[in-house]
Parts: structure tokens; sequence; C-alpha cells
């Protein structure tokens, strides 16, 4: 007997919205911003609030090559206002679930509700969503433009025959994601055009009058865009941050090529147990509209195989084909599961019980660190028991509506149920881990702005040796907010220390000279540099330690080290676990800057 489904109603539809926010929001701000692309997108948003110039982005007060749409929305979401790290990455959690409420629409409209409700669940709990869905990167906004572009031609020009709105929006939409990604959107958008059968007649509709008017629209608005704002890029790998990400290593020509499906499948988990199903030709007999979906096939096969087979590609280029995959898999869900149900039912349940027993030995480890049984340095006990409480919710909460004898969810459910045990778990332990772990540039932010004590510096070798300790600056960064607007970074443009600086939470202007390019008329300036600036006309005042900014630090374990407990007393730990600095290459040598205060005399 087939298993049988059951179809989603209103409160499977208020399970996704509540799901949402519980997924992405409540992580957002944990881990450190990242110096690649968001703490760029940070720093132009900066500069767009403090000079009123929305249409040419700028880095420290320099003009730089950057696509300005995630920044624009980064100023929007922060209310025009500097941005905090909530606010710099909302934008992509917000086009992730429009993404998701668009798939789900099309797949609706291509199926029924019950794909409608798989393919926005999917949109919203692959592997690949917490990973895009909480950094600041332009990338999800090309797949969530790509992918309204590509529904929106299909539904009103294909369905509705509404050629010249289909054009219409589609070229908009592109026109959106060139302001994002540039010019590669519009290889990804007709790319697949090349490939695709004749029941979809594209010869003819790329000449039509329709597609002609719409993409001279298209080509006039891209011209005037770059005629208005120039020196703006065009291409994609003209920007700062495609030259930043193009220096990186890459493996292997051949190794790659091995590597990549596998780390597709891996950002696809745990959807990826489904990924056959809508290239299988037996099931083909069971979609309403085989049309679209040789058409969405298209769309993903062109991408995948041109990106398997070209050079120093990676899996998250395919990021675009994500929304029409989920569509594909939405579509096919119901049939797959009245045949397998069995099968993933154990899965389901096996998976559960992994969420389950990892929270509870999680917990008791949380438990331990709260009582001092287990030391982390720099790990408040109320912050471990907040986790040991989260865990022991996160598996009673998943036992009771999964494992339960007398739980009667849908396997849809189920597996909902299991991916939010799964995501709460990640946050309680490894994404907290990760955070304490990985914090030192913003340690080394509040360091210069008084907010937490300056760390010692480490030397080139096995013994890390304090600096001598000087006194403490008399003001901070911290207690003079006020009266900061703008800090002077004086370094080399190699040197722009971008995270550090974000954390200061002030903007900040690059400078060379700074006793040419310091504002005369100013009565106080902020100058960060790695010594007193050499403009006799002021009388400076060191307000911050030194601090290398380089300065890292790896995690070190002690077993049944005699460690002071917080409460005062001598007690044996049975682990301590601390940071220590280290040298990040044989010849180290400390960038030790600092914050000065300079007064007109």
């Amino acid at each position: 007997m087939l298993y049988i489904e059951r179809q989603p109603s209103s409160r499977s539809i208020i399970f996704l919205i509540v799901l949402a926010p519980v997924l992405y929001l409540f992580s957002l701000t944990m881990l450190e911003v990242r110096s690649g692309d968001e703490a760029v997108y940070a720093a132009m948003a900066k500069d767009m609030v403090a000079t009123g110039n929305f249409l040419k982005t700028h880095l420290y007060g320099r003009p730089i090559n950057a696509f300005p749409l995630y920044t624009w929305l980064t100023v929007i979401c922060s209310g025009f206002q500097s941005p905090s790290t909530f606010t710099l990455r909302l934008p992509a959690v917000l086009a992730l679930w429009a993404l998701a409420v668009i798939s789900g629409l099309f797949a609706k409209r291509l199926q029924g509700p019950f794909a409608g409700t798989v393919a926005a669940a999917m949109v919203l709990t692959c592997v690949v969503s917490f990973r895009v869905g909480s950094r600041a990167q332009s990338e999800i906004l090309h797949t969530l433009l790509l992918s309204a572009a590509w529904f929106s031609w299909y539904y009103w020009g294909q369905e509705r025959k509404q050629w010249y709105r289909a054009w219409g929006i589609a070229m908009a939409c592109l026109f959106l994601a060139v302001l994002a990604v540039g010019a590669k959107a519009i290889f990804f958008f007709y790319f697949p055009m090349l490939f695709m059968r004749r029941s979809l007649n594209l010869p003819h509709h790329l000449q039509s009058p329709a597609h002609i008017c719409m993409v001279t629209l298209f080509a006039i608005a891209v011209t005037a865009w770059l005629f208005i704002t120039p020196n703006q890029p065009f291409l994609t790998w003209n920007t700062t941050i495609a030259a930043a990400a193009a220096t990186r290593p890459t493996a292997g020509y051949f190794s790659r090529l091995f590597h990549f499906p596998w780390k597709c499948l891996l950002y696809l988990c745990p959807w990826a147990i489904f990924i056959w199903a809508p290239f299988c030709l037996a099931l083909h007999q069971f979609e309403q509209s085989s049309t679209a979906c040789r058409y969405l096939r298209t769309i993903i096969f062109s991408h995948a195989l041109l990106f398997w087979l070209l050079p120093r590609t990676s899996p998250l280029d395919l990021l675009p084909v994500f929304g029409a995959l989920s569509v594909l898999i939405g579509i096919h869900f119901e049939i797959v599961i009245r045949r397998y149900q069995h099968i993933f039912i154990r899965v389901i349940k096996i998976s559960a019980w992994i969420v389950i027993v990892i929270s509870a030995l999680a917990a008791i480890a949380w438990l331990g660190v709260s009582n001092d049984v287990f030391i982390i340095e720099g790990f408040s006990p109320m912050r471990a028991g907040a986790c040991a409480a989260l865990l022991i919710i996160n598996a009673a909460v998943t036992h009771a509506q999964i494992i339960r004898p007398k739980t009667k969810r849908t396997f849809r459910s189920s597996l909902l149920w299991c991916i939010c045990g799964f995501r709460i778990l990640s946050i309680g332990l490894v994404l907290t881990l990760l955070t304490w772990a990985n914090s030192d540039r913003r340690l080394t932010a509040q360091a210069l702005a008084g907010h937490a004590p300056a760390e010692y510096v480490s030397r080139p070798d096995d013994n890390a040796t304090p600096q001598p300790v000087e006194p403490a600056p008399t003001v901070t960064l911290a207690s003079l907010d006020d009266e900061v607007d703008v800090v002077y970074l004086h370094s080399t443009p190699r040197e722009l220390f971008l995270v550090e600086t974000f954390y200061l939470g002030k903007r900040i202007i690059q400078i060379d000279n700074p006793a040419q390019e310091l504002p005369a008329d100013a009565k106080t300036v902020f100058v960060l540099a790695p010594r007193e600036p050499a403009v006799p006309s002021r009388a400076w005042e060191a307000i911050s330690p030194k601090v290398d900014m380089t300065l890292r630090r790896r995690v070190n374990i002690d077993i049944n080290r005699l460690e002071r407990r917080r409460d005062g007393g001598n007690d044996e730990a049975l682990v301590v676990i601390s940071r220590r600095p280290y040298p990040r290459w044989p010849d180290y040598t400390p960038k030790l800057f600092r914050l000065y205060r300079g007064v007109l005399r």
C-alpha cells in the first residue's frame, strides 16, 4: 500500500513562517564579520550615509570598483544609519526568504500546494541556505533576481501569452541583477536558452518584437547607468571583491572535477537524497506541466555541466539555479515519498536520535563549563548555562515531535523538525564555539576602543613575551563616543584592517600623508596610526594602548591543569581551553597601531 502524505494546510504555511526567523535571525550576529566582502559592504554603506552619494561606491573615502545593490539594501535596512552586524547581513536573509516565496508560488502554480510548500521549505533549510543566508554577499541577490526573471518569463509568457509583460519583468530583474553582480547575470539568463527544445519555440520568441523592444530598453538603462556613474564596473571580474577572491589558492583541475559534484551534494543536504527524482525518466509521467519541468531542467543541467568543466569554479557558482532546483524537487517530492516512505522514515528517526544524543552530551558539557569542571577562558558561566538550556529544550522538542510513539507527523513535517533540531544544535554548540574561537579582530577593535584590555604581542618564537606595561590612557574612544564621527586611518592601501575598523563603529577615512590630508579647520581629529602623526600644529594624545592589528590566537587545550576558579579558590579542572597568540609566519613582526587624538594648538 502506498503512503499518502497529507496535503498542506494553513498550519504548514504558518510553521514555515515561524521557522524562518528561528533558523536565521537568532544566529545572524554570532560570527565575526568577514574581511573579503562583508566588511567591504559595511564600509561602503558608512561612506554612502556620511557623504549622501548613493550612486558611486567609496571605501574609506576613496572610489572603489564595486556593484552598489547590496550596499543600497544595507543602507535601507540600517535606516540610513551606520550599519551593525545585524543590518549588514539582513538583506541576505530577506533575499533568501523572498527566494523561498517565489519558488513556492511557482511550484504551486505548476503542481499544486504540496509542491509549493516543499519548494519553499527546501530553500529555507538547505546547508547552502544557512551559508549564504547569514553572510553579506551579492550572490543571494543574484539568485533571487535570476529566479524571478526565469519564473516570470515562463509564467507570463509561455502560460499567459503576455510576452511584453514577460520580457519586461525579466529584463527589469536582469537589470537589478547587473547592479548586484555585473555582466555575468546576462550570461546566466541567456545561456540556457541555447539548449531549450522546440516546445518553447525560443528562436521565435528571441526574434519577437516584445523581446527586441524590452532588450533595447534594458540596454538603454544599462548604458544610462554607466554614463551617470563614471568608472562604474560592468564586467564582474573588474571589482575589488572579485580581485580579492581571485588571489585565493585553488585545487588542481582534475581534483576539482572529482570533488565538485560531492560538494554540490553536501551543500544541498538534507534534500540531496531527492536530487535524482527530477531527472528520473520514470517519474516524468507524473509531471502536470512537462514543458515547465523541461525548461527548469535545461536551466539546471546547462549551468551545472558548464561550471563543472570550467577551471577555478566553485559549487557556489551554481547558486543561481537553486530556486529552479527547489521547484523541481517540490514537484517530484510527493511521488517519491509515496514509494520510498518506509526508508526515509527510518533515516529521519535515526537523525532525530543523533540530534537528541549530541544535544544531551553538549548540554552536559556546557553545564560542566558553567560549574568550572571544564574551563573555557573568556566564556561566561551564564552564557554556558544558556547554551545548555537551549540544547536541553532542543532535545526535548525533537523527541516530542519525531520520536514519541503517539506522534502522527507527516514525513514533510518530521523532516523540517529534524532539520530545525540540527540547526539549533549547530547554534548552541558549533557556532557558539566558532564565535569564541574566531573573534581576534573583534577583540582588537575592543582593545582600541577601550572596551577590553590590550592583549600582549606574540614574538616569533614558542614563548609569547608580553610588551612592557604602559600606563592606561586617561581617555578612550569609548568615553569620547559622542565626539567622534570620523577616524582617520594612516596606513598603506594594503593595510586597511577592514574588520577591526568596522567594530570601532565609526566612519573610516584612509590617508597617506596626515600633514596634508587631515582637515585643517577641524579642532579635534582622531587618527589610527602606527606612530604619532607628524603634524606639529596639533597636540597629540594617545587614547588607546598599542595593539597588534595582525595578532591571531589559536585554541589550546590543557588536561588536568591546576586553574584558579572563578570563585577565587584553587582547584584542578578536568579541561582548560584557552586561546593563545601564535606567530602566523616564521618572520612574523607585530603591526602595532594605536589611536591618537589631535587638538589644534
